[in-house]
């Protein structure tokens, strides 16, 4: 295997890269093809796979023909590598980029002029192809009328394309019992689980190609095609016209919906950091969700992305706090904001990272897309100093913390919500005017949900309408409000629809932190780590 490498040497100096041809073949035949080298400094022809490894440790064996000469490939790989060959219907060669294949990875010395060419292997590609995996794993049941359940998601995906209503598409006469019904389900259900959707260093891979095709199964579309589905579908979720009552229809309606919005949510992220600025610090922020096997890749597997180029150089030798504190003090340095600092502080509190960075390793945060709707501090009168350890700013001291309570939440969230409402909505406290308008007691809903409400497709601050609503739901006047409620902009909702974004929205905000109230009367939501008697300060903005 390393002669063939070795006779298909690489030049840094002339970018060049490996590709392979698979020739054509049966779908049980050998996957067989030979490589060629070819410079990025020149225009050619190829493909850029984007797929996830998988477990190659405890999966079995597999292997590709280079050459004749078996090649070892993860099987995740060696199944995309056959359906893009059955995809060429077996007469046509395909030509393609795929890194664990045409990359020596036992030589670290290529890997490392390799891996930085993968902005422009993915920019200059003909498309990328994003394979989500095969179907075949999954657990469909028999069918005694032989419906074909994988061209029934085809077309109910074509249909949505049309802006046809999901209730007109003829799966939806079915219930939940049927075999057919639940086989789509099964279906929709496992592409939207695809490891694909949860691992970093797919992102900038599809982010980068001029045109991106989505494969999984025998199913190919074009990502636009699928964004073009949920673009129509959404309408149709705004104005509730594809609503039935069918418990599983909802459950089928949710698994659609989770499949299509991956890729209307792709779509945004092309647009964004294909052309504007994106530094590193932003670029992990909008992907703290997605995973990495590396503590540092969740920095490296992104700086394809950076907009100018960002001079951090790959250097697992690091230590990732001095790594994570890097990015963020450089991000004071060329922004001066500190709108990253509601994320700061949630991992290991045992960790050697400062409190004011943000370990990239720990769990998602909720305020990740929250603070954005509020864009809490913009770009700082004083210029932040940054140390190894320490992050000084000045501030303003507000108040201090009088006491603190957390917050039950779970199943029963709404029914606490609820009684609480009950035995205060009387009390004269409560109807007070609040130190910055309104009354305390809408302070308070205010503040158990972020004022703001995850729907359908996005979160949004709420308006005098939601609270309007929330009060009288929760004061049980909600009989008056209707089946819906229409929110400002003029949309309508189902009434229970919204109440259970609001009650979603206060799970989502209180988890893991406390509620506070000071000696000058406001209350806020903050980490568990504040006390009574704590000063709370306001940072000096323009």
């Amino acid at each position: 295997m390393e002669q063939l490498y070795a006779a298909h040497r690489l030049s840094r100096d002339q970018e060049e890269i490996r590709l392979f041809h698979i020739h054509p073949g049966t779908w049980d035949a050998d996957i067989e093809g030979e490589f060629s080298v070819v410079s990025l400094k020149n225009d050619s022809e190829f493909v850029a796979l984007s797929y996830t490894w998988g477990n190659v440790i405890d999966a079995p064996p597999t292997t590709v023909k280079v050459q004749g000469q078996p090649i070892p490939v993860s099987p995740n790989l060696h199944e995309a590598l056959r359906r893009l060959r059955w995809h060429a219907l077996q007469y046509e060669e395909v030509v393609i980029w795929a890194d664990a294949l045409c990359i020596n990875q036992a030589d670290m010395q290529e890997k490392q002029h390799q891996i930085p060419l993968m902005r422009k292997i993915y920019s200059e590609c003909q498309h990328t192809d994003v394979w989500l995996g095969e179907l075949s794993h999954i657990n469909l049941l028999p069918d005694p009328e032989s419906r074909d359940p994988i061209e029934a998601v085809k077309n109910v995906i074509a249909k949505l394309k049309t802006d046809a209503h999901l209730t007109s598409i003829s799966l939806f006469d079915r219930d939940e019992t049927d075999t057919h019904f639940t086989n789509v389900q099964k279906i929709f259900d496992s592409v939207s689980r695809s490891p694909w959707f949860t691992r970093r260093w797919v992102v900038q891979e599809a982010i980068l190609a001029p045109v991106v095709k989505v494969f999984f199964g025998p199913v190919s579309m074009d990502l636009e095609y699928l964004c073009m589905a949920m673009d129509m579908y959404a309408d149709h979720i705004e104005i509730n016209c594809c609503t039935t009552s069918e418990l599983g229809h909802y459950q089928l309606r949710g698994s659609i919906r989770a499949f299509l919005q991956e890729f209307t949510s792709l779509r945004y992220y092309r647009d964004r950091y294909r052309g504007g600025k994106a530094h590193i610090l932003d670029l992990c922020m909008d992907f703290a969700s997605r995973e990495t096997s590396l503590g540092h890749d969740y920095v490296y597997s992104l700086l394809g992305l950076t907009r100018p180029p960002s001079d951090i150089i790959p250097d697992y030798t690091i230590p990732l706090p001095v790594l994570f504190a890097d990015i963020c003090r450089d991000y004071v340095d060329q922004t001066r904001c500190l709108d990253f600092l509601p994320f700061a502080g949630n991992g290991d509190p045992q960790s050697e990272i400062p409190s004011w960075a943000i370990d990239w390793t720990g769990p998602d945060s909720t305020w990740k897309w929250l603070t954005r709707l509020f864009n809490p501090v913009g770009q700082l009168s004083q210029f932040p100093k940054c140390t190894s350890l320490y992050l000084q700013i000045l501030g303003y001291p507000i108040d201090k913390i009088e006491g603190i309570a957390e917050f039950p939440t779970g199943p029963s969230t709404a029914n606490i919500v609820r009684l609480f409402a009950a035995d205060v909505l009387g009390n004269e406290r409560l109807g007070a005017e609040y130190p910055t308008g309104g009354t305390w007691l809408e302070a308070w809903l205010r503040t158990l949900s972020a004022d703001s409400c995850w729907g359908a497709n996005s979160a949004r601050r709420f308006t005098s309408k939601d609270i309007a609503f929330y009060l009288a739901a929760l004061s049980g006047s909600a009989d008056n409000i209707g089946p819906t409620v229409q929110l400002a902009g003029g949309r309508e909702v189902l009434a229970y629809a919204h109440m259970n974004d609001i009650f979603r929205m206060v799970d989502l905000v209180q988890d893991g932190r406390v509620l506070f109230y000071t000696y000058q009367g406001y209350i806020g939501v903050a980490d568990d780590v504040i006390g009574t008697g704590d000063t709370i300060y306001l940072s000096l903005e323009c």
